[in-house]
């Protein structure tokens, strides 16, 4: 039993250090899109997306938004927030749970 413990442990170890994705290490994946809303947030200009406290990256109302892969399991509950560039506009954090077969978020706006 030690030694099988030692091979896994081994393995596990060499896939990380060679840069082994999730993926090579037989997780599955789940992938979580943020977009904001073209019809709602008409003129708000670039927005800031944040999913669990980093940006991921900056969308445009009504543009392809932003996706991020997850492997499942691990970290299935990811909170996502929004933040516009140039207006004092923000998306509380909300808390959404990514299954394998994906998670649209989908940003309106209130003003």
């Amino acid at each position: 039993m030690k030694l099988l413990m030692t091979i896994f442990v081994c393995a596990l170890v060499n896939a990380s250090c060679a840069g082994g994705s999730p993926d090579r290490l037989g997780l599955s994946k789940g992938s979580l899109h943020v977009s904001v809303d073209g019809a709602t947030c008409r003129g708000l200009g670039a927005v800031t997306v944040f999913i669990d406290g980093t940006s991921v990256g900056t969308v445009r109302p009504g543009d392809g938004g932003v996706r991020q892969d997850f492997p499942i399991g691990a970290h299935g509950a990811h909170n996502v927030s929004a933040s516009a560039v140039s207006l004092n506009y923000r998306w509380t954090a909300e808390t959404v749970t990514v299954p394998e077969a994906g998670f649209e978020d989908l940003l309106s706006c209130t003003f």
